[in-house]
């Protein structure tokens, strides 16, 4: 596979601020459950499935189901 720098660069700003956000005492296994599903909403929006306001709300939904207490 290819390596692609601006997708990386994206990848490594991606988690960066998920970390940000979620702090140093998250399990590793959530980052990167919160990372798939912020990388699948982009995909759904950049093969026209979803626009970006129903992306929002998509993934707003299925953090509330990942992290009640926030």
């Amino acid at each position: 596979m290819m390596r692609c720098p601006v997708r990386e660069g994206i990848s490594v700003e991606i988690r960066r601020r998920i970390t940000a956000a979620l702090g140093s005492g998250a399990w590793p296994e959530l980052y990167d459950t919160v990372e798939t599903i912020i990388c699948g909403a982009l995909l759904q929006v950049g093969a026209g499935l979803l626009d970006y306001r129903r992306m929002i709300a998509h993934v707003e939904n299925m953090l509330r189901l990942l992290l009640p207490e926030t």
